[in-house]
């Protein structure tokens, strides 16, 4: 993205990389170069909670979920008041595996992020499922 006049200009512009590597990182973009340019946030804007989740969010979508869940908990450390964060930290978390994590997100923003609630709720049900057909196999097994 260096062919970008604004940044030939203003290289150190760590809010603008973070804006372009969010934008590029969306559903329909540039997931790889998005996820560079977050990387460059980083390394601009090292204690920026928008940075890390915004990173973290663009490493789940390519599919690096425990990357992303390193970053996602770095934000809600530096800002444990976005909800965005906890939110992201209680899915990131959810998709490792983590019900801990999942819980951690739904905890931090209570009632204030119903969707949080939601996904915990949904990730209960589907631990249980599995767990259920756990038992079964084994059943089956013996």
């Amino acid at each position: 993205m260096a062919d970008l006049p604004y940044f030939s200009q203003f290289p150190q512009n760590a809010s603008a990389r973070v804006n372009l590597g969010i934008a590029l990182a969306s559903p329909n973009g540039h997931l790889e170069e998005g996820i560079a340019e977050l990387t460059q946030g980083i390394d601009l804007a090292p204690q920026s909670a928008n940075v890390h989740n915004g990173l973290g969010v663009a490493l789940a979508r390519a599919g690096r979920v425990e990357d992303a869940a390193i970053h996602v908990e770095k934000a809600v450390r530096l800002m444990p008041q976005s909800a965005d964060c906890c939110y992201n930290l209680g899915r990131e978390g959810l998709n490792c595996g983590s019900i801990g994590a999942g819980r951690a997100g739904a905890k931090l923003t209570g009632p204030r992020e119903p969707a949080i609630l939601e996904m915990l709720a949904a990730t209960y049900c589907n631990t249980r499922l599995l767990i259920a057909g756990r038992r079964k196999r084994t059943a089956n097994r013996s």
